[in-house]
């Protein structure tokens, strides 16, 4: 597994050339605003490179608008709806053992495309409550934060504190998306 951040900066055709040298089995994307069009050049060409590999959507842009992502970008296979860390691992696991895309209607929380076009979505997995069950990418050096230079690689790094929120407003993901109480990670 290896987790790949690119600048905005960074053009489609770099980020291909980067990503299909060596086309991952499994290509998976967190999809946000600024990058939903990039990621869907990419994934419209990664079936060419890599024929049997599953190509995933997660994050804001794409969680629960498996309708839209999929008359945009038909070669995404599959959408992660919600949090997608124990969604992603378990889709893993079922790549690994062999599974065909219409085998995974046991894992919850996602959205897939079939191979004859016909689409189906899993009932929906609880949100965690322990955010501390989430190791840091940070911490645990699966993100490098330097480059070999010594440099701070990123324009920004964020870092969450929690998730949800009790209200809905309409101009934001967390509140629109799950109405709910704040999950906190433990201040350590």
């Amino acid at each position: 597994i290896e987790i790949i951040n690119y600048s905005r900066r960074a053009s489609v055709s770099q980020m291909a050339i980067e990503l299909y040298e060596d086309p991952p089995d499994i290509l998976g994307f967190s999809v946000l605003g600024w990058n939903f069009t990039a990621v869907g050049e990419l994934a419209t060409t990664f079936h060419q490179v890599k024929p049997n590999g599953w190509c995933l959507f997660g994050g804001n842009h794409a969680s629960h608008q498996a309708d839209r992502v999929f008359r945009l970008y038909p070669q995404v296979d599959m959408i992660i709806n919600g949090e997608g860390e124990l969604t992603f691992r378990e889709l893993l696991l079922a790549f690994l053992a062999g599974k065909k895309k219409e085998e995974l209607r046991e894992v919850h929380g996602i959205s897939v495309r079939c191979d004859d076009g016909t689409v189906f979505t899993t009932p929906e997995r609880p949100r965690l409550k322990d955010l501390n069950v989430i190791p840091s990418p940070f911490l645990t050096g699966a993100i490098e934060m330097y480059g070999k230079d010594g440099k701070f690689l990123y324009d920004v790094a964020l870092m969450e504190t929690n998730r949800g929120c009790p209200y809905k407003c309409a101009f934001c993901y967390w509140g629109g998306a799950t109405g709910s109480k704040l999950s906190r990670f433990s201040s350590e």
